[in-house]
C-alpha cells in the first residue's frame, strides 16, 4: 500500500490540478518503506518510453522493500520461475500430508494428478501469466538471508531482462528458490518473520559483568 501512495503521489505532483502540485509540497521529499509487499508496478512501455523509464527511476530512487530469505509474497507476481519451483517442492509435501494410506496415493496417482491439474490451471492462465512477468519493484529491495546477516540492496530490472556478463550488480532475480522439507511452514514464517517476529533489531554490544553492576 505505501509504494502503491508513493506512486499515487509522485505522479499527481505532475498535474496541476492536484492538491500535490501546490508549490510548498513540492518541496517535500516522499519516501516509503514496506515490509514482504509484492511487485506493485506495471509497465508494459517501460523500454519503450524515456518518460516512464525516469519518472519509475525518479520515484524508485526513495522507495524500499524490505523483504526476509526465501519469502514468496514479494516474488509476485513476475518472477514465476521462482514461484514455480516453490510449487513443485510442495506438491510431494502436500500428498504426504493427505490422510489415506500410501499405497493407495500410488494406485490413483495422486501426486500425478495435482500436477496434471497445476499445470492445466498454468496453461489456462497463460495470458495472464504473461502480464504479470511485466510487474516489477521500481524501488530497491533490502534483503535478508537471516536475522543475523547485514542487509544487501538488491535491484528489480524484471522478468526479461538479461544481466550483462561480468556485471556485478544484485540483481533480484539472482535469488533464487531453496529447497525446504517443509516448504509452506518455512514460506509462511519467512513472509510473517518481519511483520509478526521475531523481526529484526539491532542489539546492544555485550558488555562485561562487571560494567553491568
Amino acid at each position: 500500500l505505501s509504494q502503491v501512495a508513493h506512486l499515487m503521489i509522485a505522479g499527481s505532483r505532475a498535474s496541476k490540478y492536484s492538491p500535490w502540485s501546490d508549490r510548498a509540497l513540492k518541496k517535500l521529499t516522499v519516501r516509503s518503506v514496506a515490509f514482504s509487499a509484492p511487485m506493485t508496478t506495471l509497465n508494459l512501455d517501460r523500454a519503450n518510453d524515456p518518460v516512464s523509464v525516469s519518472f519509475a527511476d525518479d520515484v524508485g530512487s526513495n522507495m524500499c522493500n524490505i523483504i526476509y530469505n526465501c519469502d514468496p509474497v514479494p516474488r509476485g507476481y513476475a518472477n514465476v520461475t521462482f514461484i514455480q519451483d516453490l510449487m513443485e517442492d510442495a506438491i510431494p509435501q502436500i500428498v504426504k500430508g493427505i490422510a489415506i494410506p500410501r499405497v493407495l496415493k500410488g494406485m490413483f496417482g495422486v501426486q500425478k494428478k495435482i500436477v496434471s491439474a497445476l499445470d492445466g490451471t498454468i496453461k489456462s492462465q497463460s495470458d495472464l501469466i504473461k502480464v504479470a512477468e511485466y510487474y516489477r519493484h521500481i524501488g530497491k529491495v533490502i534483503y535478508y538471508e537471516d536475522d543475523e546477516s547485514k542487509p544487501v540492496t538488491y535491484i528489480d530490472k524484471g522478468f526479461h531482462y538479461t544481466k550483462p556478463k561480468g556485471s556485478t550488480q544484485n540483481l533480484f532475480y539472482d535469488l533464487k528458490y531453496k529447497p525446504s522439507d517443509d516448504c509452506i511452514g518455512t514460506a509462511t514464517t519467512n513472509h510473517l518473520f518481519l511483520v509478526k517476529g521475531p523481526g529484526l533489531a539491532y542489539g546492544l554490544p555485550k558488555q562485561p559483568e562487571e560494567e553491568k553492576k
